[in-house]
């Protein structure tokens, strides 16, 4: 008979384990998905600024702005964005402020935004382009504008 090593059933072990799991997870996510309307919006909204910041970029940095994002209200949503185009563009960059200033949180992103740098700092800098951000009505739904660095004006909100 063929028998198996100790590090072979281990490795059984741990991808049933694996598989185990992640079929928990995908149907809990499935029971949420249906219940929660509201899970769907987001993870629709992020992976639509996921195209965005990839589609856009071609392999080069972006400036973000924020436009009419009330801190107590979007600054979280604009956390998020902010961290997720961050992890889409890495090892490219998304300016949402002045260099040196530091982000831990939506409030201070937001007030970094106010403070953006002029469109000849951000060309230099590699910036292909800009995505403008604008909430909508709907808590948690934006609008968003794309707009490349060799255009003069912003787009119309």
């Amino acid at each position: 008979m063929n028998q198996l090593s100790p590090l072979a059933k281990l490795i059984r072990i741990v991808a049933f384990a694996a598989t185990a799991i992640s079929m928990s997870i995908a149907a809990s996510y499935d029971i949420r998905m249906r219940t929660n309307p509201n899970l769907l919006t987001l993870l629709d909204l992020y992976g639509r600024i996921n195209l965005s910041v990839i589609g856009n970029s071609d392999g080069h940095s972006i400036a973000i702005h924020f436009v009419n994002f009330n801190p107590p209200v979007h600054g979280g949503y604009a956390q998020n964005i902010y961290f997720l185009s961050s992890y889409v563009l890495w090892p490219q960059r998304d300016y949402v402020g002045p260099p040196g200033v530091v982000i831990n949180d939506g409030y201070q992103l937001l007030d970094a935004n106010a403070k953006m740098p002029d469109e000849a700092w951000l060309a230099q800098h590699d910036v292909v382009g800009q995505l403008f951000m604008t909430p909508k009505a709907k808590l948690g739904d934006f609008d968003s504008a794309w707009l490349p660095m060799n255009t003069t004006s912003a787009p119309s909100q």
